[in-house]
């Protein structure tokens, strides 16, 4: 926010210089955001070494800025820009810190338990089914004991029809 009331400010006084100056340094600013966002969801090191080359580029603007500035409102605003600017510098070097340890223990721990993981999860795919076979021939077997039971029941029923049907005709036959 102060940076960017330093370079309209300059941009009123049509000082070119220092307006150059003002916007490296803003350029330079959003820039840095950008490799954050970048830094954090890759955690690739040239996006850290891409913002610290931002952050150097926005103190040599700064530098060169100052060394010509006379205004005192305004290099009151640039000295606050600048805090705000080695404010965020150190909370993206926590946050550095953070990401690498996090991707310490990714690398440490996480990846050295993924291969025994896969191997278990392997072997527990391998017992399901072969649960799964078992099971299979005991339901097939039950089936089959079931159709063998209905078939010689269906059987008993249709003998003991006709021997019923033939003690009734033979009952009716005779007086």
């Amino acid at each position: 926010k102060d940076l960017l009331a330093v370079r309209n400010f300059e941009m009123q006084l049509k000082d070119v210089t220092n307006l150059y100056y003002a916007d490296v340094a803003y350029a330079e600013v959003d820039k840095m955001q950008m490799y954050v966002l970048n830094y954090v969801s890759t955690g690739e090191e040239e996006w850290a070494d891409a913002y610290q080359d931002s952050a150097d580029e926005v103190e040599r603007a700064f530098f060169n800025f100052k060394i010509k500035e006379q205004n005192s409102s305004v290099l009151a605003l640039a000295e606050s820009a600048e805090k705000a600017i080695k404010a965020h510098e150190d909370g993206f070097m926590l946050l550095k810190d953070n990401v690498d340890h996090q991707n310490s223990i990714m690398q440490d721990e996480l990846e050295v338990l993924s291969p025994q993981i896969r191997t278990n999860a392997l072997k527990i795919a391998n017992n399901i089914e072969n649960q799964l076979k078992t099971e299979q021939a005991k339901i097939s077997s039950l089936v089959l004991s079931t159709r063998l039971i209905q078939i010689i029941g269906l059987l008993v029923a249709i003998i003991a029809s006709l021997v019923g049907g033939i003690y009734l005709a033979n009952s009716i036959v005779r007086p």
